[in-house]
């Protein structure tokens, strides 16, 4: 009988939610509310654009200097403009120790921590006290490569088939791990040009890197080394010549 209670009154508060939210919105109200609030909204957001403006124009030198990736610059955006409001918000050694988990959350996304500390500082915030105190993500993962080399070698890394003599004018694709280094590795029966394409955030969107298209005039192997940070490849063929593909990546 006591949940039975308890879910009734849960059912009640709910309904008169719906009933509050019914009046709030209704048409005539909505819009004498709107219109009373219409100046301060437009002067709220005006104010919001220019500071999200300010964020872009202090950034833009480091980022047009060492980030080539649209997608990651747009991360570093947003970093960024977090950054800022925590330090217009924030104390400064409060604001600092909350940028410091910002750095860490940022970075399982494929953001440099480097350029990150760099863009604090250009806020007045010093992270790095911080991170020194963790369990920081870089120290882990070079104690796990370490580990790694260790168990299976210096070079420790794996091939990933894309395919093998196949028509890949439709496209074929494959995913990617956390590689140190990797290189694509092509073979073609005949002539024919070969896009490539890198995803990273799992092949929701993807991007054409400058060493894409690959041409070949007639059959025959290249290779090609990378320095992209990707979760996934995908290539695509200009015509149905048979393409072999593999990517060697070393952790």
């Amino acid at each position: 009988m006591k949940h039975k209670t308890v879910f009734g009154k849960m059912i009640g508060k709910t309904s008169k939610r719906v009933k509050r939210w019914v009046a709030k919105t209704e048409p005539e109200l909505f819009e004498v509310a709107y219109r009373a609030s219409r100046s301060i909204q437009v002067q709220l957001g005006s104010q919001a654009q220019r500071e999200h403006d300010m964020v872009i124009a202090k950034i833009k030198p480091l980022l047009d200097e060492r980030v080539q990736n649209p997608y990651l610059k747009m991360c570093y955006v947003s970093y960024a403009a977090t950054i800022y409001y925590l330090r217009k918000n924030l104390g400064r050694q409060l604001a600092s120790r909350e940028a410091a988990g910002q750095i860490l959350k940022w970075e399982f996304r494929g953001l440099e921590r480097d350029l990150m500390l760099e863009i604090a500082k250009l806020f007045d915030l010093d992270p790095e006290p911080t991170l020194s105190e963790l369990a920081m993500p870089a120290d882990i993962t070079e104690s796990l490569k370490q580990a790694l080399r260790e168990t299976v070698g210096e070079e420790a890394g794996e091939t990933v088939n894309i395919c093998r003599e196949a028509d890949i004018s439709k496209g074929v694709s494959a995913p990617l791990k956390n590689y140190e280094r990797w290189t694509l590795y092509l073979k073609t029966a005949g002539a024919i040009t070969i896009y490539i394409y890198l995803s990273p955030d799992g092949g929701v969107n993807w991007y054409q890197p400058e060493e894409s298209p690959v041409i070949f005039n007639a059959a025959g192997d290249k290779l090609i080394e990378f320095g992209y940070d990707a979760t996934n490849i995908k290539l695509v063929g200009s015509n149905s010549n048979k393409v072999t593909a593999q990517v060697r990546g070393v952790f």
